[in-house]
């Protein structure tokens, strides 16, 4: 209900307003149930409870892998300078093997010997027996030419093979086939020093597959309990909307039922004032002599009637808004109260009025009376097991009171001073309640004179 349509609650029939009534009735908004929006919540909180402790596990889990890393990381380190020094020591013996090839090719770039000492000795025992035979004589001519030709060849192979030994190339030889041989051992342990640095190498790239694992675990768990806290902000921000929308429908409707005994009072006010103006009217109805003798009123007198009675129903009128402003304001403090004790509001519609003419002037000082009476009903201190004994009866009789601003008015309205200490209160309600019985008594008395 926007303001305009509040204001123009005033100007509108008793119908219409019954008609808005039953409307707002059948619209009719149920208070929410704080209980339901706080199990939903524990709900919630237990989940993102159980998942930060998973998650602080994990955690140290990922703490523990780490540090596991490390000790990995620097075992690879070290195995890898270890290849890294056994491949430096294989290419050592490799290049002194390439050194010595080079050696044997400046000195000899012939046929090379096995054993050129064996091969030597055969060559000249064969030589010795090939020449027996040509001494011998029982040998063809064509036996006798290859005979020549293979000695031919067993003397360029024994200069060749004398040719080698001269040159001191089987040391060079012995020499390669050492760093040969060395480099092939070496290469061995090369092989298996890879062979380490290889599985702990493997062993690096498990641990970090499993820190990765468990990080996107810890990743998930985290967005459930961003999820589950954005859910309960919206389980939280959705109650208060519920109970702003309810709030929102009783204050229509205490509005509403409101205007409508505003309305009541003020069709019944005009129909006894009409009645009372018909009554007056038959009662005093002039006869013919008498009507020659009453002069007629001027026009500025008739104005000045007309503004005397317009007056005194502007004044009806106002004293009946203060009247239901008062009204309003004692029900929004009820409201308050309950609240704040924690008690279940009641939906009460005000008392109505019959009459404008029994309208009560004390009215308002009245309402206050029992505001303040209820007020500091309930800032009396409460007999807690802590507080028992003469100390704690003490201590709650000197402790200090604390008033908003609008108190201070209140009590001054209604002629009774505000209480300062706790000890005071019970005084300051006899004074409230002297207060009201004398505007009660006041009320009964005027009702009385008139």
């Amino acid at each position: 209900m926007t303001r305009k349509e509040r204001d123009a609650l005033e100007d509108k029939t008793l119908n219409e307003l019954n008609k808005i009534r039953k409307t707002l009735e059948k619209c009719k908004i149920t208070k929410p149930d704080r209980a339901d929006v706080d199990k939903e919540q524990e709900k919630l909180q237990s989940a993102i409870q159980n998942w930060t402790y998973e998650n602080a596990d994990k955690k140290w889990k990922v703490e523990e892998q780490r540090t596991l890393l490390r000790e990995v990381k620097n075992r690879k380190k070290s195995a890898r300078n270890n290849v890294d020094q056994s491949s430096e020591v294989l290419s050592q013996f490799r290049r002194k093997q390439e050194s010595s090839n080079k050696n044997i090719k400046q000195v000899y770039s012939a046929r090379m010997y096995r054993d050129p000492i064996g091969t030597k000795k055969d060559l000249e025992k064969e030589l010795s027996k090939l020449r027996g035979e040509l001494l011998g004589g029982n040998i063809s001519l064509k036996e006798e030419r290859d005979t020549n030709r293979r000695i031919e060849r067993i003397r360029e192979d024994l200069k060749q093979v004398q040719t080698y030994i001269d040159s001191n190339v089987q040391a060079h030889v012995q020499e390669r086939n050492k760093h040969k041989k060395d480099a092939e051992n070496h290469k061995k342990t090369l092989d298996e020093l890879y062979a380490i640095w290889k599985n702990i190498k493997e062993e690096e790239n498990q641990i970090t597959a499993n820190i990765e694992s468990i990080s996107e675990e810890i990743e998930e768990r985290n967005a459930k309990i961003l999820e589950n806290k954005q859910e309960k902000q919206k389980l939280q921000s959705k109650f208060r909307q519920q109970l702003d929308d309810y709030q929102k429908y009783m204050d229509d409707l205490n509005r509403v039922m409101s205007a409508v005994q505003s309305r009541t009072a003020r069709d019944r006010a005009e129909k006894f004032r009409a009645a009372s103006k018909n009554t007056e009217k038959s009662d005093r109805k002039p006869k013919a002599a008498d009507k020659k003798k009453v002069p007629k009123k001027t026009a500025a007198e008739l104005e000045e009637e007309e503004k005397e009675r317009i007056a005194k129903e502007e004044k009806a009128a106002s004293l009946e808004r203060r009247r239901l402003a008062a009204q309003r304001e004692y029900e929004k403090m009820q409201a308050y109260y309950r609240e704040r004790t924690a008690q279940p509001v009641v939906e009460t519609a005000p008392e109505p009025v019959e009459d404008e003419a029994k309208v009560d002037p004390n009215n308002e000082a009245k309402i206050l009376c029992r505001q303040l009476i209820e007020m500091c009903e309930n800032m009396k201190p409460s007999d807690s097991p802590s507080r028992r004994g003469k100390r704690g009866k003490r201590k709650r009789k000197k402790m200090r009171l604390t008033h908003k601003v609008e108190n201070f008015d209140k009590f001054n309205r209604v002629g009774v001073k505000i209480p300062v200490f706790a000890k005071e209160l019970d005084n300051t309600i006899e004074s409230l309640k002297s207060k009201l019985s004398s505007f009660d008594s006041v009320g009964v008395a005027k009702e009385s004179e008139v």
